[in-house]
C-alpha cells in the first residue's frame, strides 16, 4: 500500500485491487522485491513487506534470498545524461 495504516478503508481496498491486478498482468513470471532499508528525507528506515503478500497462497511462491553487492561507486548517485 501507498500509506501504511493511514488513510480510508475504501483506500486501502482500492490499493489492495490495484496490487492484485498489476499481478494477474505477468505472463509467465512475476518478481516481487523489496527493499529492507531505504533512504527516506536522509535517514535510513527499515522497510516492511506489504500485508496484501499474506493473501497469496504460499504454494504459488517459491522465495530467494539475495543479497546485494555494494560498492564504492553504487553509493554515489548516477546521473542520466553525461554532461
Amino acid at each position: 500500500p501507498l500509506y501504511w495504516g493511514a488513510g480510508e478503508d475504501a483506500d486501502l481496498a482500492e490499493e489492495r485491487r490495484l496490487f492484485f491486478v498489476g499481478m494477474t498482468r505477468a505472463q509467465r513470471r512475476l518478481i516481487m522485491s523489496y527493499a529492507r532499508t531505504r533512504l527516506r528525507h536522509g535517514q535510513v528506515t527499515e522497510s516492511r513487506k506489504s500485508p496484501f503478500l499474506q493473501d497469496i497462497q504460499e504454494r504459488l511462491l517459491s522465495r530467494h534470498e539475495h543479497q546485494a553487492k555494494r560498492t564504492a561507486k553504487s553509493q554515489e548517485q548516477m546521473t542520466l545524461f553525461d554532461i
